[in-house]
């Protein structure tokens, strides 16, 4: 949740530490045997908890600054552009698990996520807590709705961008069945991680830009 943390505070140290997470998770996943499948899953809930609250943002936004929305551009089209998003990821979240043995039909779904419900708890407040002090901020009817929406949208495009990349791979392959090797599953994560990678950086240095030109975010 380093992106909502650094649109509330305009910190270009939370972007940073978001990008250090992220080079972090892609150090752990090919060099120290992290589980595809539990990175996924965090993917998915943080996914979810964003999407929520950046359609209540945005649908207060519009009502606090009195801006009509254009046709898709407003917390409709958010809400259609995370549930699109939540589809892939949900389906990407349960191929990289089922690959680690983790399923319905296995019944080891249902203990896979009982043993992370403090952790899902625990983040689900920190999100609840950061956008309660965004919506009711004195700066949320002065900040730009780019800036409410990139969060969110920092999550969704490394989602379709993987998307392409798998239906690139199952084609080039000719596969007719879902791969669940080991290369696969690195395949998937370093293209998620790398999407998202390319996202924080532009966006860090997009702030580094506007922070030169003495606007702040």
């Amino acid at each position: 949740m380093f992106d909502e943390l650094a649109i509330l505070n305009s910190s270009r140290l939370m972007l940073l530490a978001g990008i250090s997470y992220t080079l972090w998770s892609l150090h752990g996943i090919f060099w120290r045997g992290w589980s595809v499948g539990t990175m996924f899953f965090w993917m998915w809930w943080e996914l979810l908890l964003s999407g929520i609250s950046t359609i209540i943002l945005v649908y207060r936004w519009h009502r606090v600054t009195k801006l009509p929305a254009l046709k898709g551009d407003g917390a409709a089209g958010t809400a259609g552009a995370m549930g699109i998003a939540l589809f892939f990821a949900t389906l990407f979240t349960a191929m990289a698990l089922a690959a680690e043995g983790i399923s319905v039909p296995k019944s080891t779904l249902g203990g896979f996520i009982q043993d992370r419900g403090a952790t899902m708890a625990l983040i689900a407040f920190l999100f609840l807590l950061v956008h309660l002090m965004t919506a009711h901020g004195g700066r949320f009817p002065k900040m730009l709705k780019h800036q409410i929406t990139s969060p969110l949208y920092n999550r969704v495009f490394p989602v379709l961008g993987l998307y392409a990349v798998l239906i690139f791979d199952h084609h080039w392959h000719g596969r007719r069945e879902l791969d669940t090797s080991h290369h696969h599953q690195l395949l998937m994560a370093g293209s998620l991680l790398a999407f998202k990678l390319l996202l924080e950086l532009r966006q860090f240095f997009a702030a580094d830009k506007t922070s030169r030109d003495g606007v702040h975010l």
